[in-house]
């Protein structure tokens, strides 16, 4: 099984989403393909299940990140968790059958997912495009394809988002050949057309305009100009899924979630592909407001308009769709409502149950039925004790928010650190 591997905004050499276009490509490219922060070592000398790794540098490397060895002369290259860190050394956990002493000119890195990069723009194109997929050989072999970048004019310096899709064929970067996700029939290019109407459709964005209103982002359009400030994000995923929480606004802390993600379906018997992004449930042009973009991401908060909106179950639907429909053929499919466990409080507002527990993503089809859970991804629903979320053993030591919306129904979610 392929390590968990995690990364934030704060580690040493991490590209960061900049208020620039382009920016979401460079960072993908390095958590999913060529790693990043690559340090020189002077030496590893292990003790029993436990290797020590000095630098003459600064390394920078983080307890519990997975690191990278390559360049070793005698079994050492591999991919290693970190057990603890001092400024020139890191303790790792490995296998007591590697020799006692490394050799050859060794670098360590931030270890990426070993994706691979399919077709992609060249290098420094003013329309960065990518093509990524798993090269984990029980993968279904889908394409993550992305587009980060606008053209010219006064909304290229409006919001920051990458167009994402699932895509099975393309015989380059600019064809596909196969079958996408999103995708209408009727206007084959809606998720990549950029126009004065739209602005595609299935997004990740990565920097918004700061709203007036508060967290909900009411007054927030894709014209609004973002803040000249790096955006926080947090990201965990293995050689086949990845999530990632972002912050795109830098006066609030709405975390959107998004992810790509292969896991078990239990209806079909077998792994299924899912796509988390920003409007795949209702397409908007890009003079709407982004309004609750939380709502539109990950879907764990609900923003009613009047109690009347309480009766029944306040969740909304997950904003994301499944490659396989339930008879397991290639008809993506949306999803339907985020499913978790409440309380009735008078029949108004509605919160967690009393263990106040950090619950699993249930994957619902738009029939109700449960395909699966969401990797990587948990959450907790009401009014979340921000410490408990912190202090999961296996959760992400510095976890995504959620957003209070206007009827105190409330969530937060936190990455996990294992494999689900």
């Amino acid at each position: 099984m392929s390590l968990v591997k995690h990364y934030i905004h704060t580690m040493q050499g991490i590209p960061q989403l900049s208020n620039t276009w382009g920016s979401m490509i460079a960072l993908l490219d390095a958590i999913l393909v060529t790693g990043f922060n690559f340090i020189p070592v002077t030496s590893i000398t292990r003790n029993n299940n436990q290797a020590t790794i000095h630098f003459a540098l600064n390394h920078g490397f983080l307890e519990r990140q997975v690191i990278r060895i390559t360049g070793s002369t005698n079994g050492w290259d591999g991919d290693y968790k970190v057990f603890s860190a001092t400024s020139d050394t890191v303790t790792i956990l490995c296998e007591e059958t590697l020799p006692l002493t490394a050799q050859g000119t060794i670098i360590c890195s931030a270890a990426p997912l070993d994706f691979e990069i399919v077709f992609k723009t060249v290098d420094g194109s003013t329309t960065p495009k990518r093509a990524y997929r798993s090269t984990a050989p029980d993968s279904l072999g889908l394409m993550l394809l992305v587009h980060d970048f606008v053209a010219t004019g006064g909304a290229s310096a409006g919001a920051k988002f990458a167009k994402v899709a699932v895509v099975s064929e393309m015989s380059n970067i600019d064809t596909i050949t196969g079958v996408q996700m999103p995708f209408n029939p009727s206007i084959p290019n809606a998720n990549w057309e950029y126009s004065n109407s739209s602005h595609g459709w299935a997004k990740w964005y990565y920097k918004t305009g700061n709203p007036t209103n508060g967290d909900l982002g009411s007054d927030v359009r894709d014209s609004s100009a973002p803040a000249n400030v790096a955006a926080p994000f947090y990201i965990a995923g293995d050689d086949k899924s990845f999530a990632l929480h972002v912050c795109p606004i830098s006066n609030a802390t709405i975390y959107l979630s998004y992810g790509f993600f292969q896991f078990y379906d239990a209806v079909i018997n077998s792994d299924n592909q899912l796509l988390l992004a920003f409007g795949v449930n209702s397409r908007r042009t890009q003079t709407s407001y982004l309004l609750t973009m939380a709502r539109d991401s990950l879907g764990v908060n609900h923003y009613p308009v009047t109690n009347a909106d309480l009766t029944g179950d306040p969740t909304p639907n997950l904003k994301g769709v499944l490659w396989f429909d339930a008879n397991g053929q290639t008809n993506y499919t949306l999803l339907g409502k985020a499913y978790h466990y409440m309380q009735d409080r008078s029949g108004e507002f509605y919160t967690i149950d009393s263990s106040n527990a950090a619950q699993d993503i249930l994957i619902c089809d738009v029939n109700g039925v449960v395909r699966g859970t969401v990797p990587f991804i948990k959450w907790q629903i009401g009014f979340p004790k921000t410490e408990y979320v912190k202090q999961l053993d296996n959760s992400f030591n510095l976890s995504g928010a959620g957003v209070v919306s206007v009827l105190l129904i409330t969530s937060r979610t936190a990455l996990s650190l294992e494999a689900i």
